[in-house]
């Protein structure tokens, strides 16, 4: 095909990259004021596809003559471009976990063998990997779905287009079918996403994503015809100015208004902007000037050319640094943000340079023409000098790689631990019969400590002696505080030590009482599932339901349900936000089912990039409504990391737990019983 024969380089192309790849690493770095940065990733594929499919016509593949050398140097040359850079980011990170850190080594092997073989996104959905919700400590190789969905995509589109070539199809048709095939793409990422849960698996899934690739190839196809079929326009110029304007002022202003977790961003918002991503290279290739000329800024034009060496780099370096935020006061972050654009910049550019560009070779650590290094050692005793140090470098890869496991890290553990050690709230019993036996057996166990019987709990042995001191001593501490307590109320404080003696000890005892008696519900996600059951040790009538991975848009219709089955008391304490943070509309749809509830939000010190974003909007609906108290967690712990989890920083230690539970006290008692 003449129209995609090998032309000019346009520098707005790499331009186009070059703002794409800004955007991903904005998204991560200040998500709440770039929340739609990941939508540049379906540019990528779309340029991917739109250069493939001008590439992949100018090799010979037909029924009398099939260039199969011209494919295979095709297809090398493009393992080689993704391979090679991405072998010396996971060699250079496992070296110098090998030398300095080899514990980390027990906890990546999956990730860095399924990076290294191009199949990490298909692990990321077989564990179940969230690329949106931090739930423990993030893996410095998650980005790597993308180097595997791309290569995924190109041998798709290999085995697609030489059938195509194969049947002689016109490019109109080739277009037509690539459009078909980026409809059917979609529609599966329609029928398999569920809104309200987490969407990482239509995201990283090969069937769902090749849409954005199909598009980029049906542009390409599309541009001869519709230059062809406009030939003999007259105000063609204009049309194409306000179709690319149109589309380049929505393609800069979505990232800055999308949300990553909105049913609409995959039902509509994604494939739009592959559909944006298409007249945006339209207008590129067609010359119009308010396209080419701003994305022909030599800034955007230079990270571009580097776009796949920050794409490499921006995840793990973003990883390494976030976790010194937790030590730094939130007036500091902005150096942490600092260090991380000036590591990413150096890595980078030095991986482009000595990588991708070549500027200095280094024996077969460049491409797989292995012979031509060969040569080139003969030759030259320098080059043998670096090749027997990339060799070395390549033996510790291998050592590191060998000694890698997929053990679970000890945050994940103690996690675990701890919530197998938490009870199971009634809403995580799926039988209703098995349910029902355990409400009944949970009520039957509560009139064996209020009654001191032994309906279920075993018949203790008795040791009359021991028991007699025991009463004596009881009696002369009676004798001590009868002025200030009932006997009643000591019962209370007794039970409330014998649940938890270090709890008891953080609380003091007019808090205790109050607590004992407040009817108080506390719902939320993993933070309640794994700290709320500490709390029901001074919360005799209180319950609890915690649901991992919960987030407020789905918090709402759990909460009514709950209320509807009135196991919902009159005051509420809320854990939300840690996944993917809050927002007005579910704050106000929570607040509404709630009724008038005294309802208590505990604002967040985990360690995830959206805390402060968080706790404004608590803060915000504390001040807009009398019954919504804020329960200043933050403020509390934010000189504590001995309260979380050491390496993960999002859930709370057992230590971090009873000060959870004894803060909560703390406030729900000044609010209502000194308040009012």
């Amino acid at each position: 095909m003449k129209g995609l024969s090998k032309q000019k380089r346009i520098n707005s192309y790499d331009g186009l990259k070059g703002f794409s790849i800004l955007a991903v690493v904005l998204y991560h770095m200040y998500q709440k004021q770039v929340p739609g940065g990941f939508l540049t990733v379906n540019t990528f594929f779309a340029i991917a596809g739109y250069f493939f499919a001008r590439k992949i016509e100018q090799v010979t593949f037909n029924r009398q003559q099939q260039d199969w050398r011209a494919l295979g140097k095709y297809v090398r040359s493009t393992v080689e471009r993704l391979f090679f850079p991405m072998f010396w980011m996971l060699g250079s990170i496992i070296f110098v976990l090998f030398i300095f850190n080899r514990e980390a080594l027990h906890h990546l092997r999956s990730d860095l063998f399924s990076g290294m073989f191009f199949y990490n996104n298909f692990y990321q959905i077989a564990t179940d990997k969230s690329y949106f919700a931090k739930m423990t400590e993030a893996s410095p190789f998650t980005h790597l779905w993308y180097g595997s969905l791309y290569l995924q995509m190109f041998l798709i589109g290999i085995i697609g287009s030489c059938l195509l070539k194969w049947l002689k199809l016109p490019g109109t048709a080739k277009a037509i079918l690539w459009g078909l095939i980026a409809f059917i793409s979609h529609s599966t990422l329609m029928f398999l996403y569920e809104p309200n849960a987490d969407p990482s698996h239509v995201y990283y899934g090969l069937a769902t994503r090749f849409s954005s690739f199909a598009l980029g190839m049906m542009t390409a196809y599309m541009i001869p015809a519709i230059l062809n079929a406009t030939y003999n326009v007259k105000n063609k110029k204009a049309l194409y100015t306000l179709m690319g304007l149109t589309a380049g002022v929505l393609f800069i202003y979505l990232p800055f208004v999308v949300q990553d977790q909105a049913p609409i961003t995959y039902y509509i918002g994604l494939p739009f902007y592959s559909v944006l991503s298409m007249f945006v290279l339209f207008a590129i290739a067609t010359g119009v000037p308010v396209i080419r000329k701003p994305l022909s800024f030599k800034p955007f034009v230079m990270l571009g050319q580097r776009s796949y060496s920050y794409y490499l780099w921006y995840y793990p370096v973003i990883v390494f640094w976030l976790q010194y935020r937790r030590f730094m006061a939130d007036n500091q972050v902005y150096l942490l943000n600092i260090a991380i654009l000036i590591t990413l910049i150096i890595l980078s550019e030095l991986t482009y340079q000595l990588i991708e560009r070549r500027v200095y070779p280094i024996p077969f650590g460049q491409h797989f023409n292995w012979s031509m290094d060969i040569e080139r050692l003969k030759q030259s005793n320098a080059m043998r000098g670096v090749a027997a140090a990339f060799l070395a470098m390549v033996a510790v890869v291998a050592c590191g790689l060998a000694i890698s496991r997929n053990d679970q890290t000890l945050a994940q553990f103690n996690l675990e631990y701890q919530l197998q050690k938490s009870l199971p709230s009634l809403h995580e019993i799926a039988n209703p019969t098995e349910r029902y036996l355990h409400q009944t057996m949970t009520q039957v166990q509560s009139y064996d400590k209020e009654l001191s019987s032994y309906f279920v709990e075993s018949l203790p042995e008795q040791d009359y002696i021991a028991e007699y001191q025991k009463a004596k001593e009881y009696v002369a501490l009676l004798a001590d505080e009868v002025s200030e307590l009932a006997a009643e109320q000591q019962a209370v404080l007794d039970r409330i030590a014998d649940n938890n003696p270090d709890l008891a000890a953080l609380i003091p005892a007019k808090e205790q009482l109050f607590a004992a008696e407040l009817p108080v519900t506390f719902f939320g996600d993993s933070l309640i599932l794994l700290s709320a059951p500490v709390a029901m040790d001074v919360f005799l009538n209180g319950n609890q339901w915690g649901i991992k991975s919960l987030q407020i848009w789905d918090a709402v219709g759990k909460f009514q349900d709950w209320i509807n089955e009135g196991e919902v008391k009159q005051n509420v304490v809320f854990n939300l936000g840690t996944n993917a943070g809050l927002d007005d509309e579910g704050m106000e749809d929570l607040i509404a089912v709630s009724g008038d509830r005294e309802l208590f939000f505990v604002n967040s010190n985990s360690d995830v990039a959206h805390k402060m974003e968080v706790n404004e909007i608590i803060h915000k609906f504390a001040q807009r409504y009398p019954n919504v108290h804020e329960i200043d967690w933050y403020s509390y712990a934010v000189d504590h990391p001995e309260y979380y989890w050491e390496g993960e920083g999002v859930h709370h230690t057992p230590e971090g737990a009873l000060h959870f539970a004894a803060y909560v006290t703390h406030v729900l008692y000044e609010t209502l019983a000194e308040g009012r």
